[in-house]
């Protein structure tokens, strides 16, 4: 059975005393950013390679 996104996210509930520095999500943000070119960058040789 495949787990829903969305449904889980309903369900998540942090705990009160979760808290994430500056520096934790602007480190999440770079890495996320790196994987979205390294995503970009794949996509675009497979579109040179199914031409």
């Amino acid at each position: 059975m495949a787990i829903d996104p969305e449904e889980k996210a309903a369900d998540f509930e942090p705990d009160a005393d979760f808290e994430v520095s500056d520096i934790q999500v602007e480190e999440l943000l770079f890495r996320v950013r790196n994987v979205e070119g390294l995503l970009h960058n794949i996509l675009e040789e497979l579109k040179k390679q199914a031409k």
